[in-house]
């Protein structure tokens, strides 16, 4: 065992847990299970947007008002696994689908979104949950969510340092907002957090090894901790590290020389115009005399989306209908925010004085930055790592406090929501667009934030 770890000694005994809690504190453990089944709920198909106790969250983010049916992104993977087992290629499961006639697309699911996965998912996963009808496949994925959610406070509440602390790690796995959405996408985004907390904790542990292949196995759900690698590399790891990266290319190169179609298709759904606004979709039709800003959208609310708002918000001039514009030089303004976190993951890397844990955390955070098309739900896949820092004290007080409502709560859409849907627009366009930019710069100011402190505290 590390030194590290030896500093750290987890708290296991649940009753001395519960004993060190206030009394303020007992009584609101329950609510906050009451709140967190709410979410679990609103899930639910039963009543209309925001009429009951089901579906009372929808409206407070723009993912789940309407724009998906309920279990989009997990029908995607589900219509793979049935495509994977035909014999048919995987990434034609796109939003295309749901038009053709059923003999043509020779579809499971009701409806899909597009399949960006790696290969590897369709012919894993998605085919384990082709054992199961559509519906009843997406409710076992919401409960196999929800037992990884009660495992992560199980995990967590172990590496607590005080007792009083577990009221805090329990607060913030159960308050969390984005959960609600990432279930009712039916995502996966927080199972790849929680693959980030059992990597971690295998770091704790002292076990390299199990930490590397809850990192291996991490990979083939979404390749983001690739860059985490490097962790392993400077300590003179790089057999197993070596070995999953392999794996997940050849995996994927088999399948793009049986289907060498999907080449194209994967780029255009999968990278073009996400990794950057200017790589694809975003740098504007090839017929347009000049290129395209950046653009921002409603469902996305990454740091670059963010940083594009307040480009936008800086430049104050409208377009012909009257629209505040997006300045075109926002793109190397956007290149400056690719390049930010790059030296500082660089030198905490290389930094084996620096805790693992935030370490890890600064390169899920990185992610955060690099990614273009950064939806809400995404940031689910910080909440394991954020309750474990909570849990070990690396971050307490205040900065805890302000960094996790800016990322656990609601976008406020309900407040924000689209121009010819929001009363306040026509009346006062002026403070429509502070609101709107608002919108967009919430999330990411938590993500920058907490970044820059962990930075700044070592151990």
């Amino acid at each position: 065992m590390s030194d590290l770890s030896q500093r750290h000694q987890p708290i296991v005994n649940c009753q001395l847990f519960w004993k060190s809690f206030a009394i303020w504190q007992k009584v609101a453990i329950p609510l906050i299970f009451l709140f967190h089944l709410s979410l679990l709920c609103s899930v639910s198909n039963r009543g209309n947007y925001g009429s009951r106790f089901f579906g009372f969250w929808r409206p407070f983010a723009w993912d789940t008002h309407g724009w998906l049916a309920r279990g989009g992104d997990f029908f995607a993977v589900y219509e793979s696994g049935h495509q994977a087992f035909l014999g048919r290629p995987v990434y034609h499961v796109q939003p295309e689908m749901n038009r053709l006639p059923l003999p043509e697309s020779r579809m499971r699911a009701p409806y899909v979104a597009t399949f960006r996965y790696p290969p590897i998912i369709a012919y894993s996963l998605a085919v384990f949950l082709n054992i199961f009808p559509p519906d009843s496949s997406y409710k076992f994925w919401v409960f196999c969510n929800e037992a990884l959610l009660l495992l992560g406070i199980a995990l967590t509440l172990r590496h607590v340092r005080r007792p009083r602390t577990g009221f805090y790690v329990i607060c913030a796995w159960l308050t969390f907002y984005p959960i609600h959405i990432e279930y009712y996408l039916g995502q996966f985004s927080f199972l790849m957090g929680f693959l980030w907390l059992c990597v971690a904790t295998g770091i704790l542990s002292g076990s390299r090894k199990r930490a590397t292949d809850w990192w291996g196995v991490s990979l083939f759900v979404k390749a983001y901790s690739l860059p985490f690698a490097l962790y392993f590399f400077f300590r003179k790891q790089f057999r197993r590290p070596i070995c999953w990266i392999v794996l997940l290319a050849l995996t994927t190169i088999i399948y793009f020389a049986i289907f060498p179609s999907d080449i194209k298709l994967f780029y255009e759904r999968g990278i073009a115009g996400r990794l950057f606004a200017g790589s694809g979709i975003h740098a504007g039709d090839k017929s347009d005399a000049a290129p395209k800003p950046p653009e921002l959208y409603w469902g996305s609310m990454g740091v670059q989306r963010g940083v594009v708002a307040l480009c936008r918000l800086l430049y104050l001039k409208r377009d012909s209908q009257g629209n505040f514009s997006v300045p075109y030089w926002t793109h190397y303004i956007l290149y400056l925010v690719i390049l930010f976190p790059i030296p500082f993951l660089w030198i905490a890397v290389r930094d084996k004085g620096r805790d693992p844990i935030i370490i890890l955390t600064l390169f899920a955070l990185a992610w955060f930055f690099w990614y273009y098309d950064t939806w809400e739900h995404h940031y689910t896949m910080l909440l394991p790592l954020f309750a474990l820092l909570v849990a070990r004290e690396n971050i307490t007080g205040r900065p805890a406090l302000v960094i996790y409502i800016l990322l656990a709560m609601p976008s406020l859409w309900i407040f924000f929501g689209r121009p010819e849907t929001n009363p306040l627009y026509p009346h006062n366009p002026i403070v429509y667009f502070l609101l709107e930019t608002l919108y967009y710069l919430i999330k990411p100011a938590g993500v920058l934030y907490l970044f820059i402190h962990l930075w700044i505290k070592k151990v």
